[in-house]
């Protein structure tokens, strides 16, 4: 398994936003960890690659101050051509590639080697990478490779799992919703239709015809109350 060398998705096509914010995550920190210590890697990240900045929400060994910040930007990132492309990228010695000349983790942190996995949702769109990186130049292993793949994928794993569970958060707070409209608002509606209809029985003329654009005023404020309820965009 080799990186790709071509890139042919524009910076525009970036998502707009990561999935989470740029803070330091417990289980993505442990992923990390993980992935570096058995890579056998000096620094390892789970990287969230948006338009603006790259979110680094688990990190091992990185720098302090990116260990602290958690985000940095585009102009470090060697993530973000592994979202581009949603392909593999695998570096073995940035100083032979021109177009990472002046990527700021080669000139400024002395980056020479890295290899980066996609991460994935469950489109299959990429929206980051679980990397591994080097100060040396380092010949990746197919082995190696694979490792880091099947660790991606379980990391791709756990941000589907999160998601899922903000979906299935969204569809129970939709049904507590109606659950209560249809115990409370939605109720007193049709007690008020009801009476209505009582009134109209004793009336005629203009005064029946009112009375029978209030109930339909009353009908179709009943009938937005629902699609309000279950048209809920998940």
């Amino acid at each position: 398994m080799r990186g790709v060398s071509v890139f042919e998705r524009t910076v525009g096509e970036l998502p707009a936003t990561s999935p989470l914010p740029a803070v330091a995550d417990a289980e993505f920190d442990t992923m990390a960890k993980l992935t570096r210590r058995v890579l056998d890697a000096p620094m390892a990240m789970v990287s969230l690659v948006n338009r603006d900045c790259q979110v680094v929400p688990g990190a091992a060994g990185v720098p302090a101050d990116l260990d602290r910040a958690r985000t940095n930007s585009l102009d470090y990132s060697f993530c973000q051509y592994v979202v581009r492309t949603a392909e593999p990228f695998v570096v073995e010695d940035a100083g032979t590639l021109d177009f990472l000349a002046e990527n700021l983790s080669v000139t400024e942190l002395g980056i020479a080697a890295y290899a980066g996995m996609p991460l994935v949702d469950a489109r299959g769109d990429a929206f980051g990478s679980l990397c591994v990186l080097d100060h040396r130049p380092r010949h990746w292993s197919d082995t190696e490779l694979e490792t880091l793949d099947d660790l991606a994928a379980a990391c791709s794993a756990q941000f589907q799992l999160r998601e899922a569970n903000t979906r299935a958060a969204v569809v129970a707070d939709r049904d507590r919703i109606a659950r209560e409209l249809h115990s409370g608002v939605v109720t007193q509606l049709f007690e008020l239709t009801m009476g209505l209809g009582s009134m109209r029985a004793q009336m005629q003329g203009p005064a029946q015809r009112e009375l029978d654009r209030a109930i339909g005023s009353v009908d179709a404020a009943i009938a937005r109350i629902r699609d309000l309820v279950y048209d809920v965009d998940l």
